[in-house]
């Protein structure tokens, strides 16, 4: 009821579950595999100009 949504991994063998962190990182690496088929990574989202500010902003935290 919490969830938002819900998904599954699919898994062979005798494999019924995951841990947590293997879960996510599946996970992530699922999105982020998708997304660069898609070609969002190609061009920057950001200028360098922003992109420094941000770093410099959280280097000093």
């Amino acid at each position: 009821n919490l969830s938002d949504e819900l998904f599954y991994i699919p898994m062979k063998g005798m494999i019924q579950s995951l841990n947590v962190s293997v879960a996510v990182a599946v996970s992530l690496y699922e999105v982020l595999r998708q997304r660069t088929k898609k070609g969002l990574y190609n061009t920057p989202q950001i200028n360098n100009d922003d992109l420094e500010k941000m770093i410099d902003k959280w280097c000093e935290k």
